[in-house]
């Protein structure tokens, strides 16, 4: 009885061990896209949601600069750790899902994405 607890225990282990591996790899993709912009009091999280032409308002800038950092956090004004240099960035016109907010897009290939507040637990990273 004593070998399959100890094998039971050590499945868990394994599993525990892995979900931490694996969600401590989903934050290091988080850092690395970001942007940071002046316009935002918050760090920006590139998404893959599509806004169309009319959602988009008045262009803010471009992406001046790229980091090559893994940390993210750490970023200038119109510098970005996954877009390219040259992104146009803009301020997006009215609610998203029917909620009023200071809301960014950017534009790539031609179509204009979401950018998400990025948010770590415990409070905003500035």
């Amino acid at each position: 009885m004593k070998s399959m607890s100890a094998k039971g225990t050590k499945i868990i282990f394994v599993l525990f061990s892995w979900v931490l591996f694996l969600a401590g790899c989903q934050g290091k993709a988080e850092l690395r896209d970001l942007t940071r912009i002046p316009e935002s009091q918050n760090l920006l999280y590139t998404g893959n949601r599509e806004l169309t032409q009319e959602q988009i308002g008045e262009k803010l800038g471009k992406v001046e600069k790229t980091s090559d950092s893994d940390s993210g956090t750490d970023l200038a004004d119109w510098e970005s750790a996954n877009l390219a240099v040259g992104t146009e960035i803009y301020r997006v016109r009215g609610e998203i899902d029917g909620a009023k907010g200071n809301y960014f897009a950017y534009k790539k290939d031609g179509k204009f994405y979401l950018f998400y507040e990025f948010v770590k637990e415990g409070g905003s990273l500035n």
